[in-house]
């Protein structure tokens, strides 16, 4: 990689400082073949490719990172913003709903005791 870009480097200053017209535009097609101008142009393109190429790995997974902590993000404040709308529809039945443990037991045990006219019970003549 270092020899890649020192030759390139050398190949670009033999251009001398000269602006170098973007490769394929109608300005470096006018250039002759074999000026310098043109050949750094040529190679500040496969340069930039070179480059990207390089750094390709890293770069596709830190664009697939921040892409999944953005859906994630999003993800998260959609549920957050469910899970209030919720709390607010029913919190209000909730509380009007919720009868403690021992208050319920004891209504259960008094609906299991006996009631007024309930037959006081005892043995039944099998006749």
């Amino acid at each position: 990689m270092n020899a890649r870009r020192s030759w390139a480097r050398r190949m670009i200053d033999k251009a001398r400082g000269a602006v170098l017209p973007p490769y394929g535009s109608e300005a470096w097609l006018t250039l002759p073949d074999g000026d310098p101008v043109k050949v750094a142009a040529v190679v500040v393109a496969a340069e930039a490719w070179a480059q990207s190429g390089d750094t390709l790995a890293d770069d596709l997974r830190a664009e697939a990172y921040a892409r999944r902590a953005s859906e994630k993000a999003a993800e998260d404040a959609e549920y957050a913003e469910a899970q209030r709308a919720h709390r607010e529809r029913w919190a209000p039945v909730a509380r009007s709903t919720v009868v403690p443990f021992a208050k319920r037991r004891r209504r259960q045990l008094e609906a299991a005791g006996p009631r007024p006219g309930d037959h006081p019970g005892g043995a039944v003549a099998p006749w």
